[in-house]
């Protein structure tokens, strides 16, 4: 049996548009993440690095 694997761009929940959709509800405006400043530079760190965080940077968020 094959199957083939489905495309992952233009489906109906794809993350890419719904951070852009959450940039635009936003106005342009970043995410101020909330907590103790340790805590914030902790999650930042974390995030530097890793798709996620190069996702939410690409779409102005962080």
């Amino acid at each position: 049996m094959e199957r083939g694997v489905p495309e992952t761009w233009g489906s109906t929940y794809d993350v890419r548009d719904l951070l852009e959709a959450s940039a635009r509800m936003r106005d342009g405006k970043k995410v101020k993440v909330p907590g103790p400043a340790a805590l914030r530079g902790y999650l930042r760190g974390r995030l530097e690095h890793g798709e996620i965080g190069q996702l939410l940077e690409e779409h102005g968020l962080i």
